[in-house]
């Protein structure tokens, strides 16, 4: 199971790409517009400038989000 896991984990860094448009990142991510330009305003989300785009770094984005602490089911 540990095999699958790791090609599983492979196969996944392939086929995701190395920066993403606000709109991908949206819809990798899971994280709103918004709350994705308050991140990139504070600095927790590593992006680029090209031309007018704003491209996210995708492996950092996703190694922040999976820091965060869980949630457990109180408010």
């Amino acid at each position: 199971m540990n095999t699958m896991t790791n090609n599983s984990q492979s196969t996944d860094s392939k086929l995701r790409p190395a920066f993403a448009t606000i709109k991908d990142w949206v819809t990798i991510s899971g994280i709103s517009r918004s709350k994705t330009y308050e991140l990139l305003n504070i600095g927790d989300l590593k992006a680029v400038r090209v031309g007018g785009r704003t491209l996210i770094d995708v492996e950092a984005g996703l190694d922040w989000l999976g820091q965060q602490p869980q949630w457990n089911g109180k408010s």
